[in-house]
């Protein structure tokens, strides 16, 4: 099965219930576009955002725009009662927020080519973002 994956391009983990970037990946993308979360514990799609925020960051661009594709935006909106959410996107005490970090093409905030082959893959809208904002030069 492997190599029929491979043909479509894609590289699947050798042991995907093992694999965190790859659990990750699929928990957080399905989250943001089912709008709830999915693989985690959590109850609010916010709780998500701030994970991926703070330990898979690498996921943020596909997972702002499976939030985007999918019109979740105002749910976090809503559910950042705290504006914590906010200040990650926004920045604070003289740190870059999540959107200057976009809009510089920050390479941190994107999956390496293993994980976006699977995102293309699973996501094809998302990934064909992601692919996007790869190609893109900085602001």
């Amino acid at each position: 099965m492997r190599l029929e994956f491979e043909a479509w391009g894609v590289t699947l983990p050798e042991w995907p219930n093992h694999d965190l970037k790859f659990e990750a990946m699929v928990s957080a993308l399905s989250s943001a576009c089912a709008g709830e979360p999915i693989g985690y514990k959590f109850t609010k799609l916010i709780q998500v955002a701030h994970h991926v925020a703070e330990s898979h960051p690498w996921l943020l661009v596909a997972f702002g725009h499976a939030v985007r594709l999918h019109g979740h935006q105002d749910l976090l909106i809503a559910q950042d009662g705290k504006g914590k959410w906010r200040e990650k996107l926004e920045g604070k005490d003289g740190l870059p927020g999540i959107r200057l970090r976009v809009s510089k093409r920050d390479p941190s905030l994107a999956p390496d080519s293993f994980i976006l082959s699977i995102i293309r893959f699973l996501f094809p809208e998302v990934g064909k973002k992601v692919m996007a904002y790869m190609a893109a030069q900085p602001v």
